[in-house]
């Protein structure tokens, strides 16, 4: 019991950790360097030549074009509105 306690809490520091590190990241890292600072991504959207990397339990979003970060979105939820709204304008 105390070990699946331990394991627990391990596992919960883990995913604390990933979250705070989206600070970390920087324009221009490779994409192996972000899945080692916060893990992979829970969905790719593949866009023109790169991706939207969403991370839709941190609220994040991390555009990639050709293996490098282009943005870091500290609003995946603003971001989606954004869109919606812009691709509702157009469809009008």
């Amino acid at each position: 019991m105390k070990k699946l306690i331990l394991l627990s809490l391990l596992g919960l520091t883990a995913c604390a950790g990933n979250s705070s590190n989206f600070s970390k990241l920087k324009i221009g890292m490779h994409t192996k360097q972000v899945v080692e600072l916060v893990g992979a991504p829970e969905s790719k959207k593949p866009i023109f030549t790169g991706e939207w990397w969403m991370y839709t339990k941190q609220n994040k979003m991390i555009v990639i074009d050709n293996d490098t970060v282009v943005t870091v979105k500290q609003d995946l939820k603003a971001s989606q509105d954004s869109m919606k709204n812009l691709l509702d304008t157009l469809g009008k």
